[in-house]
């Protein structure tokens, strides 16, 4: 958490009391939570992640998500809009930021975009959810029940994933890691969250299908899969408009 969410969480409390109990976020109205996400100083995609882990934390607390509180809790917050982000990271500039770093710990990050997990399915992952035979990944999922789901991986980058699980260090290390490899090869703002996103980014290039990618992401809803196909259409508007002003110059 930065500073401005330590901010939020202290207010959230003072409100509260220092005796508050879970059941006691339902004094918290609509409007309560309207001013909290204006308020926020983050991103509407850290704020709709706050949301969600919310909703999974009461999920847990009860066993089970057909909670009444849960529901309308989670419907009073509100979701904010998150700018859809799509990585600017090739294939080949990926594999030159990884001999950048440690020797041991090159495999990780194209082990990630392979499989599509987030940074703590990854962390996750040990060898018995690995099934070498068949290059089939069994990931264990840390969202929700939904988000547990198996991915099978092109047998000649299989070795990328064999080479990195279980994880040798912890995400502090490798986020550390991986800034340093990316500025040294002149590559800025691209997160290892991103390379979950390079994951569905690849494969809607080569036209898999949104249905497709969403299964193999564990997305709950084709919209939120949708990034990725928008970005190659952009991509194929582009290309048409350039091609019709290559048509048209003179000579």
């Amino acid at each position: 958490l930065d500073e401005g969410d330590r901010r939020e969480l202290r207010a959230a409390a003072a409100r509260l009391g220092p005796d508050a109990r879970v059941g006691d976020l339902g004094t918290f109205t609509k409007a309560d939570w309207w001013r909290a996400s204006q308020a926020w100083g983050g991103s509407g995609s850290d704020w709709n992640h706050l949301r969600r882990a919310l909703s999974a934390v009461l999920t847990n607390l009860a066993g089970t998500e057909h909670l009444t509180f849960r529901r309308l809790l989670i419907e009073r917050m509100p979701v904010l809009a998150e700018m859809e982000r799509v990585p600017d990271l090739d294939p080949a500039t990926l594999l030159r930021i990884c001999e950048r770093l440690p020797e041991a710990m090159r495999a990780f990050p194209v082990a990630i975009v392979l499989t599509g997990t987030r940074i703590g399915e990854f962390e996750r992952l040990t060898r018995e959810h690995l099934v070498d035979h068949a290059c089939v990944v069994h990931i264990p999922g840390t969202k929700t029940v939904g988000s547990k789901r198996s991915v099978q991986v092109d047998p000649e980058w299989w070795h990328y994933v064999r080479n990195s699980v279980p994880a040798v260090r912890g995400y502090g290390w490798m986020r550390r890691e991986w800034v340093r490899a990316c500025a040294a090869e002149g590559v800025h703002g691209v997160t290892l969250h991103d390379l979950r996103h390079c994951h569905g980014q690849w494969a809607a290039q080569r036209g898999v299908s949104e249905q497709a990618i969403q299964t193999t992401l564990g997305h709950k809803h084709p919209g939120m899969t949708r990034r990725y196909t928008k970005a190659v259409q952009k991509g194929e508007v582009a290309e048409a408009l350039g091609g019709a002003l290559r048509g048209a110059s003179p000579g």
